[in-house]
């Protein structure tokens, strides 16, 4: 499952304990969900049992060649070895000299949270996430990751997924009493994703085949209230978006790229109707910013290059026209 990393509280948009609760429990549980799928795609045992198929083929190929199979095998593992471990290595002492670098010229920058006006989405807390032995810093101004996952074992795959669901909250004081001309209004949050990724996919081979590296940037935009369960509050969806950006699809390259992050970066649009939700309850709104990381085969990796930095905003509840 992934490890939850610290979260930053609002400190003067603290929520009743029971909320923060049920909140908690539904970030647990879609942590679980991802964490599941990715054990199930990337199981050892599917990828243990391709490699043996390879080699019994390969055998039957040469037996009548009288070539030893074993040495060749072993031989051609150690070849591929090396190159990706050199270019792992320049890789990672290319990043280590940027990120000095970076923390060398730019300073902390103070980040004013402005006083919001009724009826904006007040931020309450972001709660970042990690399968993959990111480094996460919170600074004055955002989120910093650094590092990133790499294949160390012969013939692996992962996928792996990092980032951050931050929650804003209109409280039912604040919420708009008369409905717009339409009925509906529109939720538009953004985020500002800054640095970028590198990915190195090794060469084709016989044995492990493919190599792969690829990162897709997924945002999801959910605006929710919280109604009666079981167990305790549950969440009651008004409207959900989601989108898909891919970052980078390597294969069979033996060598690295880099994908640069966009800059100020709207999330989809959520729309909902006045009359469907509860009057006198918190209109949530959760947006996840997740990077979803897919490796195949010894040596494949993607990084932060040298870092990103997100970095979420208010913002205003529109009437739609």
């Amino acid at each position: 499952m992934p490890e939850p990393i610290e979260t930053l509280v609002n400190r003067e948009q603290q929520l009743d304990p029971e909320e923060m609760a049920a909140l908690t429990r539904r970030l647990d549980s879609q942590l679980e969900a991802l964490a599941l799928t990715n054990d199930v795609e990337g199981t050892e045992e599917l990828a243990d049992e391709e490699v043996r198929a390879r080699r019994d083929l390969f055998r039957a190929t040469f037996a009548d060649a009288r070539i030893d199979t074993e040495k060749l095998f072993d031989t051609m593992i150690e070849i591929q070895r090396r190159h990706h471990t050199g270019v792992a290595d320049a890789l990672e002492r290319a990043l280590d000299i940027k990120r000095r670098l970076v923390h060398d010229r730019v300073r902390d920058w103070d980040l004013h949270l402005p006083a919001p006006e009724p009826p904006d989405f007040w931020w309450a807390f972001t709660q970042p996430f990690d399968t993959s032995g990111h480094t996460m810093d919170w600074r004055n101004d955002g989120l910093h990751i650094f590092g990133g996952p790499k294949i160390n074992k012969w013939n692996v795959s992962r996928n792996e997924v990092f980032g951050a669901t931050a929650r804003f909250t209109i409280t039912g004081d604040r919420f708009p009493r008369e409905a717009p001309p339409s009925g509906w209004w529109v939720s538009r949050p953004f985020v500002e994703l800054f640095g970028g990724v590198v990915g190195f996919a090794p060469d084709w081979d016989l044995l492990q085949g493919h190599g792969m590296a690829s990162c897709r940037l997924h945002l999801r935009h959910t605006v929710f209230q919280l109604g009666f369960g079981q167990n305790g509050p549950v969440p009651v969806i008004l409207g959900e978006a989601v989108s898909d950006r891919t970052l980078l699809d390597l294969e069979d390259l033996g060598y690295s790229r880099h994908a640069g992050m966009p800059g100020f970066t709207p999330l989809p649009e959520v729309r909902f109707p006045h009359a469907g939700r509860a009057v006198a309850d918190t209109v949530f709104a959760e947006v996840e910013v997740r990077f979803d990381i897919h490796l195949k085969a010894e040596g494949a990796l993607v990084w932060c290059d040298p870092e990103i930095l997100l970095r979420n905003f208010q913002w205003p509840l529109a009437p739609l026209p």
